[in-house]
This record gives structure tokens, C-alpha cells and sequence, in this order.
């Protein structure tokens, strides 16, 4: 084996084991073989410049830019007491409320652990205040924050169609992304209202509330909703692309704050931005040394060595597909998401469309839906420790709560591979 892929690998497995940022690994990982296999250091630059050098790649700020203003402008807390006002008469209703706040106010944060660790403790709350055991309380907030990423907009998805080489259409991905996103969350809901069935503590202390109410409630929460419509709307009505959806909705978010909720002010502006760059800096870092390491991989043709592998002893797309869901369930355990689909997607998604003829936007789905699902895979899933940790639990008091949500998103993605028209559909009428 050659000295330079031993010591690539090698300085990975010892900075990723030692706690290093997985943007830092992947550049050791790659400049270290560039280094040994005598090539100019100036390469890695050049490649990881070319890669973040890129129109769509600016959503991804802008989309960080939009929920951090919108989370610092009020609307969260009036979309909760309008969804209390609907559902919080009901004997699931705090439920509901969970998990109809996480898709509508899809990826607040961009990613889940930061949805759950933000949300999550006064949904929570919420829920423990109305009778919830605690352990359902904190496995239903650790799945429903799974539903923000996957519902547009989403940076994963981003950051998936970057990766494929942008080749793949954003908006088809978000179009596809949606309907899946909106079956997981209304399945949560129906398991949710018969799983409350079962607690008999549960409180009914919410007033019913007056059509008049109600309807007051919903204007104040229309700024919010707007903002969606104006995004996935303008997308998928061939509109905006969706880096300029992301401006438009920047600029509409910052109009709201100010002059709507008036909650935003100027002081508040430098703190959103140092929070946004960070995100951001953080993604493009990952993005940058990411692509150097998959041009790296090309170069050595291991996309060619693995395809290889897959159809000498994998026939079948459904075969593949299932082998797939099975990887990322595992890779969702241990590594971040945006990291995972940096590192798989140059590997996978060129075999699955072009040796197994898997349609792209029902791949990107499933892969993104997968990956997100690890998170909440025993034993080892993140959100599993983030939400023990909030919650004060044991690892082994959220298992039983948690293994339901984990069959539903299996079951989605399985429903994913079998019937076409649940991931094609929506793009293909809004002709994406």
C-alpha cells in the first residue's frame, strides 16, 4: 500500500480520535498526502478556494443569517401561543404544539442538535407542565428537531447539492425534501395522540380560546408564515433561485424585526452577525477541506475501486439503497451531518445515479432523511446525549421513548425507496 493514502488516513483517524474539529482533520488528511506524494502545497488551496468560490454556496449564510434575525424578532413565541390556542385544548395538545412548532419553524438554527439544545428545553417545559412524563417529553423534542433540517429551507440539503458537485438542483432537492418532511411530522402527531393516551396525568388547563382569538393570534403570526411562502414559494414557482429566495428573505426578516415585532434593534445587529459568520465559517472551512479531499479521492480513482466493489456483489437499486440507509444510520451515530455528507456524498451519489440509476432527488432525500435519523439511533446517536443531558435522564430511561420516532423515519425513508412519487411528485409539478 502506498506510504502517502497510509499517512492520509492515518493523520485523520489520530486527529478525528484526539477531539480534533472535523474541517481540521480532513485538511491534515489532505495536505499531509500531498506532502508525501510530492505534489505543490499550493494545490490544497487552490481546490479548496475554487470550492467555496461558488453563487449557490451563499444561501448557506443567508439562510443562517434568516433564523437567527427571526428567532430575535419574537415570532417563535407568538407561533407557540397560536399553536397552543388550536391544539392546547386537547389531551395531546402540548405534543402537537412541539411538534407543529418544528415544521414551521423549520431549521431555525440550521442544524438539529442546535434546533434541540435551543428549543428544546422550554418545549420541554411546555410539555412536563402539562402532565408529560419526562422521558416522552425529551424523546419527542430530540424528534421532532429532526424535522427542521429536512424541511425547506435546509442547509443540509445545501450542502448536499454543493457536494454532488452542484450538478443537482437545489430547489428539486427542497421540493423533494418537502413532502417527506410533512409525513414525518403529521406520523409523529398521530403516534403522539395515541401515546398520550396512556398518561393519565395529563392537564387540560389551557383555556378554549374564541374564534376572535384564535384569529388575532394567527394575524400576529403571519409575518412568520410570509416569510415561508415567500421562500419555498418563490423557489418552487421559478421566482428566485434559491440563493436570491435567501436574500429576499434575509431582507424581509430584517423588515420584520424592525418594523413589525420592533424587537430587533441596531445594537442586536453586530451579535447576529459574529453569530451567523460562525456558522457559516464553520460550514465553509468544512466545505472547503471537504472538496479537497474528495478531489484527492478522484484523483486516486476510489470512486472507481468502490464502485467496483458495490455492483460485483449488489445487483438491485433497492439493495443498494437499503445497504446505504443501513451506512448512514451508523455514520449519523458518530459523525455531524454536514460533516458525514461532505466526506459520503463525492463517494455515493455518482454511483447511485449513474451505476444504479436511483433518481437524484430521491437519493439526496433519503440520504439527508438517513443521516438525520442517526442522530436519534441508540446507542451511540448525539441528539440521544443532548437531550439526557438537558433532560437530566439516563441514556437508557430515553431508549423506550425513542425507538418509536426512530421507526417512523426508517419507514419514511423505506417508503422513500419503494414508491418514486413520494420524493419526484412536487418537483416534478412545479417542473424542477
Amino acid at each position: 500500500m502506498r506510504i502517502d493514502l497510509v499517512a492520509a488516513l492515518l493523520g485523520f483517524l489520530a486527529s478525528f480520535s484526539i477531539g480534533v474539529p472535523i474541517a481540521f482533520c480532513l485538511g491534515i488528511s489532505g495536505i499531509s498526502f500531498l506532502l508525501l506524494s510530492g505534489d505543490a502545497i499550493t494545490v490544497a488551496v487552490q481546490k479548496m478556494y475554487s470550492s467555496i468560490d461558488s453563487f449557490p454556496l451563499l444561501a448557506l449564510p443567508l439562510f443562517v443569517s434568516i433564523a437567527h434575525v427571526m428567532e430575535h424578532s419574537g415570532l417563535l413565541e407568538d407561533l407557540i401561543e397560536f399553536l397552543i390556542s388550536i391544539f392546547g385544548r386537547f389531551r395531546s395538545g402540548m405534543a402537537q404544539v412541539n411538534i407543529a412548532a418544528s415544521m414551521l419553524f423549520a431549521g431555525l438554527s440550521g442544524t438539529a442538535v442546535s434546533d434541540a439544545a435551543g428549543l428544546g428545553p422550554a418545549e420541554m417545559r411546555m410539555m412536563e407542565k402539562a402532565g408529560y412524563p419526562k422521558e416522552f417529553s425529551a424523546a419527542l423534542t430530540a424528534a421532532s428537531a429532526l424535522i427542521g433540517p429536512i424541511i425547506p429551507p435546509s442547509i443540509p440539503i445545501v450542502l448536499y447539492a454543493m457536494s454532488a458537485g452542484g450538478a443537482i438542483s437545489i430547489a428539486g432537492l427542497f421540493a423533494s425534501a418537502l413532502v417527506p418532511g410533512i409525513a414525518i411530522g403529521l406520523s409523529q402527531m398521530v403516534y403522539s395522540y395515541f401515546r398520550s393516551k396512556r398518561f393519565p396525568s395529563l392537564s387540560y388547563s389551557h383555556e378554549k380560546k374564541s374564534i376572535r382569538e384564535i384569529l388575532q393570534l394567527f394575524v400576529r403570526c403571519l409575518p412568520a408564515l410570509f416569510l415561508t411562502l415567500i421562500i419555498i414559494g418563490g423557489i418552487l414557482g421559478g421566482i428566485f433561485t434559491v440563493t436570491e429566495a435567501a436574500g429576499v428573505g434575509l431582507v424581509y426578516a430584517l423588515a420584520v424585526g424592525f418594523f413589525v415585532t420592533r424587537k430587533l434593534t441596531l445594537r442586536k445587529i453586530p451579535l447576529l452577525a459574529v453569530q451567523a459568520a460562525i456558522v457559516t465559517g464553520t460550514l465553509t472551512a468544512l466545505f472547503g477541506a471537504g472538496s479537497l479531499v474528495a478531489w484527492l479521492m478522484t484523483t486516486q480513482q476510489l470512486p472507481v475501486i468502490i464502485s467496483n466493489y458495490f455492483t460485483s456483489v449488489i445487483h438491485s437499486p433497492y439493495i443498494f439503497m437499503l445497504t446505504v440507509l443501513g451506512l448512514l444510520l451508523i455514520v449519523g451515530c458518530v459523525l455531524d451531518t454536514n460533516s458525514a455528507i461532505i466526506m459520503f456524498v463525492p463517494l455515493l451519489t455518482p454511483l447511485a445515479t449513474s451505476v444504479y440509476g436511483i433518481h437524484p432527488y430521491t437519493f439526496g432525500t433519503l440520504f439527508v432523511v438517513a443521516l438525520l435519523t442517526g442522530l436519534l439511533t441508540p446507542p451511540v446517536g448525539t441528539l440521544l446525549f443532548v437531550m439526557s443531558s438537558l433532560a437530566k435522564l439516563r441514556i437508557e430511561e430515553l431508549l423506550r421513548e425513542i425507538w418509536p420516532f426512530v421507526i417512523i423515519y426508517v419507514l419514511i425513508c423505506v417508503l422513500m425507496m419503494y414508491l418514486p412519487a413520494f420524493t419526484r411528485w412536487l418537483p416534478e409539478m412545479a417542473g424542477l
